[in-house]
């Protein structure tokens, strides 16, 4: 998954490991989370095991809230599957 943040990435990240909780409940597994090293606000790259899971997740009206409260810019989203 990657995507861009409004915010800085340690604002960004605050939210998102406060809200691992909520990912474990909905089975997500982070396999990867992590900015590029020359640009701490954008993109951005997210790793999960099942990409359907994380997207059913992200549209639960709950963590939406929460998704667009860390400063992930919703609209810059784009989910691509990997296989070895």
């Amino acid at each position: 998954i990657n995507f861009e943040i409004s915010k800085s990435y340690p604002e960004w990240r605050a939210v998102f490991d406060a809200h691992k909780s909520s990912r474990d409940e909905a089975n997500v597994k982070d396999v990867f989370v992590g900015v590029e090293a020359a640009n701490q606000e954008s993109p951005f790259d997210v790793e999960v095991e099942d990409i359907a899971k994380m997207q059913a997740f992200m549209q639960r009206p709950e963590n939406a809230s929460i998704i667009e409260q860390s400063g992930h810019i919703v609209e810059s989203t784009v989910m691509i599957p990997l296989a070895d």
